[in-house]
This record gives C-alpha cells, structure tokens and sequence, in this order.
C-alpha cells in the first residue's frame, strides 16, 4: 500500500507534524519548486509538477490499493485534481483535508472529506484507515445487499471474539436476529462465552443447510472454510484474523493476520461508518479484544489498543466483570476436586485429568484455575466427555506457542490448535483405544503427558 500527499503549502506539516507523515512513508507531490525544497528539507520524498496534469499522476500507476491525501484550500483548484485523479485512477482513495463544503462522495465515490480539528484530535493515520475500511465495507454491503438473509457463520464453539465479530457484521448490515441470525455448527460451552450471551441477549443458534436455501447467503467471522473440514457453498465474505492455512474461494475476504482480534477490524468498519455504538455491541467487542488477547498483552497490534480505547467509554464494565467471573456450577465441584487429586508436575507442567466429564466447558474453567499453581508454566487439563477425550491447554504467554505444541502432539489423532497461550485438541476415543487403556485414567494421563512433553521438547530444540 502507497501513499501520496498534496500539499500547497507546507501548513499541513506544521499543524501535524512529521510524525504523522512517517509512519505511512509517502510521497510527497509539491506545486512550486520552493516547496518541493522546504518538504526535502523536512526529509521527506517529494516530486514536483502541476497538480491539476494528469501527466503528473500516470508515472505513478495509481491503484485501489492506494491512498491520496490531499490539502488545497482553494475550491477550483481542488475540484480540477479530484477530476484528474478520477479520471487516471478512479478506485484510488483519496482523502480531502479541510476541503470545501459541496464535495459530493457520489460524484467522487472513492473520496472522504475530514476537518484539520477532527484529524488533529484522530491522526492522519486513523483518518487514512477510516478510508480504506469505508471502502471495504461498501463493498460487503454491495456484495450482501441482494440477500434475503445473511447466514453469519462462527466457530464450533464460538468465543467472545466470533460471537462479537457477528454482532458487528449484523449492525453494520443493518440487520437484524431473523435476516442475519448467529450461527454455529456446534455449541457455546465455556463459562465465559455463555455468561457473555445471557447477559448481552445474544442469540446463537445451529447452522442448518436449508438455511441458505432461497437465495440466502453464507458468510463467516473468526474462522475459516478449512477449520470446518466440510464442503460450503460460496462463501461470500470472510473476515478473519487467523492464518491462511490453506486456498479458498471467497466473493471478498479482509484477512489481518496481524491483529490480535477479529472485533479489532469489526471496530474499524463500525467507526470508519460512523456507526453509533450502542452498550451491547461495545461491550461485546471490548470483550471479544480483551479475551483473544489477555488484555492487550498477547499477539497485539498498534489497531487493537486504538479500537479497545475507541471502545472503552462507550462499554458497560460492570457487564465485563461478570462475564469474566463466571458462576461454578456446583456439579463442577466433585469433578475439580478429582483433576486437583490426581495431578502431577513435570518440567513445570501440571497435568490434570478428568475420567468422566459431564460438561466440556468445565474443563479449560479448571486450566486457567490451575495455571495459578506456584512454579507452573503450562496447565494440561484432561477430561472425557461422551466419546472424545478433551484437552485444554494454557500456558503463562511469554513462552512457545500453546497451539502449535498441541497441533504437533495430537493434530494427527484429532482436532488440534489454538493461539499462543490457549490451545484445545479433541481426540476421538477410537483413534487411541489400541495404544492406551481409556478406561484407567491414570494410564491416560500419562499418554497424554508423554505426548504432550515429547512435542514441548521438539519445539524448545528448534
């Protein structure tokens, strides 16, 4: 992505500093040759032509990938350059300093207008971003706007970052339970998550085929088509910010690898829109940020502090308290104090199991509660439930990766894999029953230490 700056005088530079202008690297397109040497002089990268040429603009093949700012006072002048820069590259982004009133974004359709006051107070980077996330969210809407409803797929057992993500999608479609529901293939489970939909009246319900019947269109936040290990038809929009493991097609895909959290980009697209946020929905992405990235300490970007503090005064913190701090069953009791019994400790790894679990979400409640054990870096918690053996990983986050360990030690028995310092494998019973004893928990719990411990050295050699 390439930035260019338009500039009259060197005003812009004073008000904002060259410290905005560092960050996005661009360069600089001067009208007079004493600005060309007062712009160099500030060390920047300038050229010098006339701005309303289109000659001066096609040498530099102008694409939808990048972004003109541009800040000409007088209102003919900058007319004459928004029409240039139209007509040689019509998907460009332009962004219009303090311009004149009358700028019609239907007539420049890849241009927004800012005030100085409101861009001092935001920064040109957020302004810069806004236009590309505006852009972005044109085209979801143009994509989707035809559908007579918008399945929004998650995860099997989707956590507080899908479940935000979707909210936000379903707001910024303008849409509603019936035209867009929140779906999943499998079911809320964890504490957290469950107190998360109770107390925001957030519903989720079972995708069903026949729910894309009828011209209907698929869509998926937080995950992606591979996750699933099934065909889908077209999906038409995919927003997430875990790796691309493997191809896919998608109508339109925003992937931000970078980015601690989904609810990060669904906050860009809300506030590139203006969207008003309501206490629901900012709560539930302040929370979607703060699980998927332990508070801002874990997998961070420079866009999920911005998007937690453009969240933070409009969300209900008593509301996060209390879905942080999940009610304990009392039918948890016998089972925790089973795993607390039969631990053991190795190489600063607790290991814990659980013979028969009647909740799964049980089972990561006692991982984060026994990682506050004295001396341990990693918590292995174990536990069957119905046919599967469950596994829940933590570990302290400044060390290797919970989810790659976990997808080495068990990815070939079942489902493995997670983020840096949380990781879950499902391991179905009949892919082990001819290498262990399933029916003696402690033969079981050493299998799972030997091959948990054997994948942890491997990756402590690389």
């Amino acid at each position: 992505m390439r930035y260019f700056v338009i500039l009259k005088d060197d005003t812009l530079l004073q008000i904002l500093g060259d410290e905005s202008f560092h960050r996005l690297k661009p360069l600089f397109l001067a009208g007079s040759p004493g600005l060309k040497h007062s712009i160099s002089d500030r060390g920047h990268r300038v050229r010098y032509g006339d701005m309303t040429d289109p000659g001066m603009y096609q040498p530099l093949h102008l694409s939808a990938e990048d972004t003109v700012v541009v800040h000409i006072t007088e209102s003919t002048v900058l007319r004459k350059i928004l029409k240039v820069l139209h007509a040689v590259s019509p998907e460009t982004s332009v962004l219009v300093l303090a311009g004149p009133e009358g700028l019609s974004a239907d007539e420049y359709p890849s241009m927004r207008s800012v005030t100085l006051p409101s861009l001092c107070s935001e920064g040109l980077v957020i302004a810069v971003e806004d236009l590309h996330n505006q852009k972005k969210v044109n085209r979801i809407k143009n994509i989707l706007e035809d559908a007579d409803k918008v399945v929004i797929l998650m995860q099997n057992d989707p956590d507080p970052d899908s479940i935000a993500s979707g909210l936000a999608l379903r707001t910024l479609l303008g849409r509603n339970r019936v035209t867009a529901p929140l779906t999943s293939l499998g079911r809320v489970e964890r504490p957290e998550n469950l107190a998360m939909i109770k107390l925001l009246e957030i519903e989720v319900e079972p995708f069903r085929e026949e729910l894309l019947e009828g011209g209907n269109k698929l869509v998926m936040v937080d995950v992606q088509p591979p996750y699933f290990q099934r065909e889908f038809p077209q999906v038409e929009v995919l927003i997430d910010h875990h790796p691309q493991v493997e191809k896919y097609d998608a109508v339109f895909q925003d992937l931000r690898v970078h980015y601690g959290a989904t609810s990060t980009i669904m906050t860009e697209y809300l506030r590139a829109e203006n969207t008003k946020l309501t206490h629901k929905l900012a709560t539930a992405l302040l929370y979607g940020i703060k699980s998927d990235t332990l508070l801002l300490e874990r997998e961070t970007d420079r866009a999920d502090v911005a998007a937690y503090t453009y969240l933070y005064p409009h969300a209900n913190h008593n509301l996060v308290r209390r879905i942080e701090h999940p009610e304990l069953p009392q039918e948890g009791l016998d089972p925790l104090a089973e795993a607390l019994k039969n631990r053991i400790i190795r190489d600063r790894v607790l290991f814990s199991h659980i013979q028969r679990c009647a909740r799964e979400d049980l089972i990561p409640q006692f991982a984060d509660f026994c990682l506050q054990v004295e001396g341990v870096e990693w918590a292995v918690v174990s536990g069957l439930v119905d046919d599967e053996l469950v596994i829940s990983v933590r570990n302290v986050g400044y060390i290797r990766s919970a989810g790659e360990v976990v997808k080495e030690a068990f990815g070939k028995l079942g489902s493995a894999g997670g983020h840096r310092s949380m990781a879950k494998a499902v391991v179905p019973l009949k892919n082990i029953d001819k290498e262990v004893d399933t029916s003696n928990p402690i033969d079981l719990q050493e299998y799972i230490a030997r091959l948990f411990l054997d994948s942890l050295n491997k990756h402590h050699m690389r």
